[in-house]
């Protein structure tokens, strides 16, 4: 019912160690339902352990070759980790300032009803927002975004913003 009103409602998937052997399988069953709009991502605060990280490699082997056939077939599809990517490597030096929009572009609804500016936060009480009661703490929201444009010490060595600067730079 859901894609006949909505063809290309989205599908938000996070991916755990204990259900990554799955995720590509996943991705191809959504797919089938008739998803066009898959946005998938990876729980980073789970423990993550070697041979977990190895089943994901090769998940993301089996999903690139999935996106690789319905590409060559001119499906329309969005498929987060790839086109996440790609985007990176075209936008180069806006990609950064791209990726996290922390609660204006959308919230996540905690099952008590409070509200948050990401599906990360949920459960911080650092980070609520106010909930679907008495709405959004609209000043809270601007100081959170605020807070996030600013450079973080552990994104000072990340790969992306390197290869965004060394090809703006280029």
């Amino acid at each position: 019912m859901l894609l006949a009103a909505r063809p290309y409602a989205p599908v938000l998937m996070t991916v755990n160690p204990d259900t990554a052997r799955y995720f590509a399988e996943s991705v191809e069953y959504l797919y089938r339902l008739g998803f066009r709009y898959l946005i998938c991502s990876l729980n980073y605060a789970a423990a993550w352990q070697e041979d977990e990280l190895a089943t994901l490699a090769g998940e993301y082997r089996k999903l690139a070759a999935f996106y690789y056939r319905l590409t060559l077939a001119e499906e329309k599809f969005y498929l987060s980790p790839f086109e996440v990517k790609i985007s990176s490597h075209i936008n180069h030096r806006t990609y950064c300032r791209e990726r996290c929009e922390l609660g204006m572009k959308q919230l996540s609804v905690a099952p008590d009803g409070r509200l948050y500016p990401c599906v990360q936060f949920v459960g911080d009480d650092n980070y609520a927002l106010g909930d679907v009661y008495a709405g959004v703490n609209e000043k809270k929201r601007e100081q959170l975004y605020r807070q996030n444009e600013k450079e973080k010490e552990t994104c000072r060595e990340c790969a992306v913003r390197s290869a965004a600067t060394i090809s703006a730079a280029a």
